[in-house]
């Protein structure tokens, strides 16, 4: 009987609609306005002098760089989102000095958090390279239906991925926003999802389009600037702004799905 009332009171979230994609994008839009500056610093103090030294030649393909790019990534990352918590949380966006200082307490537990959803990458690696070779076989002597098989089975191993990642993809947003360990942030990450998978699914997969559609502008002086025999100045104002743009609504918008769907589910057990 209490078996049944626990498995009652998990389902009861799915009732709870979490907020349409375009009413978030919309707010993160409006957070992005108030502290774009503070923001932009904090990514801006990493992501220039990364980008200029990408210019020198050879640079850009050293796998020494490239370790050491990922790991100030990382902490940019870190940074601007535990700036971003701390606006959400006090209505102030706090500098780069505490930003880089006090938020560097959740690196460790993002790492390991990001650790985790990497080692969910596997099945859709695997289904990679199982269709590559698979691929190299029948073109060689298979026919079109042997093809169609082949994706069609690496394109359901690959859904095994894209599940975990839907159930378990905000657990690096909790363990910086709420300072919780990895393994309690992607419990609880999977139980915020009970029964709303596909809710949840959609307003990734709307973020994804938002973030595309911002892309385009950004695109669109990138190639002109391509035109004009600019290329690595173009390759700069690319990457730098899609950085400056995409890095905190990305930020933004997570943080608001995460406490949508916080909200629902403590509103129906209490």
């Amino acid at each position: 009987m209490k078996l049944l009332k626990r498995k009652q009171k998990i389902a009861r979230p799915s009732s709870i609609k979490p907020a349409s994609a375009w009413k978030m994008f919309r707010a993160a839009l409006l957070d992005l306005k108030h502290g774009w500056k503070r923001y932009v610093l904090i990514m801006a103090i990493v992501a220039v002098p990364m980008n200029l030294f990408l210019l020198a030649p050879g640079l850009s393909t050293d796998p020494a760089f490239q370790a050491y790019s990922l790991i100030f990534l990382v902490i940019m990352n870190v940074a601007l989102l535990w700036a971003i918590s701390t606006h959400e949380r006090t209505g102030q966006v706090p500098g780069l000095a505490a930003a880089y200082y006090d938020g560097s307490i959740a690196i460790v537990r993002f790492l390991l958090t990001m650790l985790a959803l990497v080692l969910m990458l596997i099945p859709v690696t695997f289904a990679t390279v199982l269709y590559i070779l698979g691929s190299a076989v029948v073109d060689a002597s298979g026919t079109l239906p042997e093809q169609m098989l082949i994706l069609f089975a690496c394109l359901l191993i690959s859904m095994i991925s894209g599940w975990l990642i839907v159930r378990f993809g905000l657990a690096p947003i909790i363990v910086v926003a709420d300072g919780t360990r990895p393994v309690h942030a992607l419990r609880y990450a999977r139980t915020l999802t009970l029964g709303r998978f596909w809710r949840v699914f959609a307003r990734m997969a709307a973020l994804v389009l938002f973030v595309a559609i911002t892309a385009l502008p950004i695109a669109a002086v990138t190639a002109l600037l391509s035109a004009l025999h600019l290329a690595p100045l173009a390759t700069l104002f690319f990457e730098l702004i899609t950085t400056f743009t995409a890095l905190p609504l990305i930020n933004i918008y997570g943080l608001r799905l995460y406490r949508d769907l916080e909200k629902g589910y403590h509103s129906v057990n209490e």
